[in-house]
């Protein structure tokens, strides 16, 4: 199926802080649905964008993210959110949050799966910096996934009113996988073990 519109030719910069690079830019729905330097892609408009600088959505790119996660024909993902999280080198990232279905067991060959649907589909500009396997998400009780509370357990500020959510059970799972994720990460957290077992 032909893309909504073709951005061909582009300056891209992809955020990342690499030298720009000539590219296209397919977009369809309103999404980001493909970033290629090689790959011939038909669309029912295409703009010429040759010589003018494109930065691809990155600011919005989670969203994209989010969108490729949702999709029906993954084998392993039930649902799954994406948000924009603050980060020194790039200005944002992407964090995602991932519920598979049942029967799926987390595992590294699912982590890199999916990591790699994300590449394949929109391109290495969407791949996440924290790509976390959860029970549930976040949730009000509508059924809206509280995106604001992934960010602020993400970057560790107060989540704030949670008078809304549906299940405060589904914040504590995802502030359990990140305390579990920055010990991995953190080599303080092995020296302040070593002094709890000492005293």
């Amino acid at each position: 199926m032909p893309a909504d519109i073709l951005i061909r030719g582009a300056r891209i910069l992809d955020g990342t802080g690499n030298p720009w690079f000539y590219g296209d830019i397919a977009v369809s729905g309103g999404r980001v649905t493909s970033i290629t330097t090689s790959k011939k892609i038909e669309a029912k408009k295409i703009i010429d964008a040759t010589g003018l600088f494109v930065a691809p959505g990155f600011v919005d790119c989670h969203s994209h993210a989010d969108f490729v996660l949702a999709d029906p024909n993954h084998p392993d993902v039930a649902e799954a959110s994406a948000i924009g999280i603050d980060d020194e080198v790039k200005g944002q990232a992407i964090a995602a949050f991932v519920v598979l279905k049942k029967g799926i067991a987390p595992s590294e060959a699912v982590h890199k799966e999916i990591i790699s649907l994300i590449r394949d589909r929109i391109g290495p500009i969407a791949t996440p910096k924290i790509l976390n396997i959860v029970d549930k998400l976040p949730k009000t009780r509508s059924g809206k996934t509280m995106r604001r509370v992934l960010r602020a357990l993400c970057e560790q500020k107060d989540i704030g009113d949670l008078s809304t959510i549906e299940d405060g059970a589904s914040v504590d799972e995802v502030r359990k996988v990140l305390d579990e994720m920055r010990a991995t990460l953190d080599p303080s957290s092995d020296k302040s073990s070593d002094k709890d077992g000492s005293s």
